[in-house]
């Protein structure tokens, strides 16, 4: 990562796009401009709409200008910037729906949402400095994906509230217990319609919604990828009805979070899953027959040992898609820059490489950021609670260790099963000696003369 400007944060970090603190009131922070460093009062900013009181499962941008936030209570449609009014609510089920006029009116509501604006200085600044509506930042999919232990989890979410949210284009699904519930949002008046439901036979641990592209003459198509909890399975539903197209076992192991990673090479779409132990398990995911999918050639790669949430990584044009793994000790996932010679054989998901991200180790929280001045960059809370801007690398880059050799290596092999190096050396005064080092950490192990 390559900082670009920072703030404090005075609690940790809850939901998807925005920072709420353990008492009822909600952070949230804007940029524009391109000084890294520039120091300016923060600027509170109310919008009225926003349920403050509670955590935020979802916030995210609808077609139309609409902002869209899911609690455990309730779905809310706000109103197109800069009003940011409150116009329509979904209860989540057992909750009784108050008007929406009566929600957005409330003087004492509104004075519990609190936003604030954290501004640059332009490097050419003018007679007034350009600040970008904190309203709109929140359009972002994901401002800030905590990693939380069970986020879907009962003792997390009481029975009747809503556990878990995804959304795209105008489609937003919503997890309460073991029921789906897939809500289309109108264009033209933020109205909140209720189109499928659907019965999974236990709680949901991980819910997305995936975008396949069209390609080989099939149609662009959205599926709902669902975690079980118990079953350690991954579901995917057909997004219109709810119906299911592909299951797929875990294992041992919980699934935490899903994405859709492209890989050109081939065509071919992979399939991650991000797990409750820090792996990532990927498919080629390929139609099959009818409305199925077929998940086929599996793989699995451990990152870290904590939760794992995967997330679109931003990249500037032409560069391919990429996945961000987010989990303590963070990853880059994306296709191979080059195409294999043997690629035609090969399964999409021997094409997908993972790389470190160097300085994002410990992280609470990251997130794609778009905003005008900060176009395809990143925003993350370092593990001192730090608010952080700045970017990706556009490609992966060669990055090393070193550690001090007495003698001059003369000759090396690796040992991939072992994850260790032998290396030959030779001593001033012609002596050779072979030494066995730790690949990952460059410590030796061995010595022999």
């Amino acid at each position: 990562m390559v900082p670009g400007g920072d703030w404090s944060l005075s609690s940790k970090p809850w939901c998807w796009c925005a920072c709420v603190q353990p008492e009822p009131c909600l952070e949230h922070t804007s940029c524009s401009g391109a000084a890294p460093h520039a120091v300016h009062p923060n600027v509170q900013v109310d919008l009225p709409g926003l349920d403050a009181s509670r955590p935020s499962i979802l916030a995210v941008g609808c077609p139309g200008g609409w902002l869209v936030q899911v609690t455990a209570a309730d779905v809310r449609v706000l109103s197109p910037a800069p009003a940011r009014q409150l116009v329509q609510t979904f209860p989540a089920p057992g909750v009784e729906a108050g008007p929406a006029c009566k929600a957005a009116c409330s003087t004492c509501f509104a004075q519990l949402c609190r936003l604030y604006r954290l501004r640059h200085s332009h490097p050419n600044p003018g007679p007034k400095p350009r600040t970008l509506d904190a309203a709109e930042v929140i359009l972002a999919p994901a401002f800030l994906v905590p990693r939380l232990a069970s986020p879907g989890s009962a003792s997390h979410h009481p029975a009747g509230s809503l556990s878990l949210a995804a959304a795209g284009g105008s489609h937003v699904v919503v997890a309460s217990g073991d029921e789906l519930c897939l809500l289309s949002i109108g264009c033209a008046d933020g109205s909140i319609t209720c189109t499928a439901r659907h019965q999974l036979p236990q709680q949901a641990s991980a819910l997305a919604l995936l975008q396949v592209p069209a390609a080989a003459g099939a149609a662009s198509c959205w599926l709902v990828a669902v975690g079980l909890w118990v079953d350690n399975a991954v579901v995917l539903l057909q997004l219109d009805t709810l119906a299911e197209v592909a299951s797929v076992s875990l294992g041992q192991l919980q699934a935490r979070s899903s994405a859709l990673l492209e890989v050109p090479a081939i065509s071919a779409q992979v399939l991650l899953v991000g797990t409750s132990t820090g792996s990532v398990l990927m498919w080629d995911l390929r139609p099959g027959a009818g409305s199925r999918w077929s998940l086929t050639a599996g793989r699995q790669l451990q990152i870290s040992t904590t939760s794992v949430q995967l997330l679109p990584a931003p990249r500037p044009p032409g560069a391919p898609a990429a996945v961000y793994a987010h989990a303590g000790s963070d990853v880059l996932l994306s296709p191979l820059p080059w195409r294999p010679s043997s690629s035609s054989g090969c399964a999409a998901t021997q094409l997908v490489c993972a790389a470190r991200v160097v300085g994002a180790d410990g992280l609470q929280a990251a997130c794609a950021l778009h905003a005008p001045d900060m176009p395809h960059s990143m925003a993350w809370v370092s593990a001192a609670g730090r608010l952080c801007f700045g970017s990706l690398d556009a490609a992966p880059k060669l990055r090393w260790a070193s550690t001090l050799v007495a003698d001059t290596p003369e000759a090396l092999a690796m040992d991939p099963l072992t994850s260790t190096c032998a290396v030959l050396t030779r001593s001033l005064a012609g002596e050779q000696q072979l030494r066995v080092v730790e690949a990952a950490t460059l410590r030796q192990l061995l010595a022999v003369r």
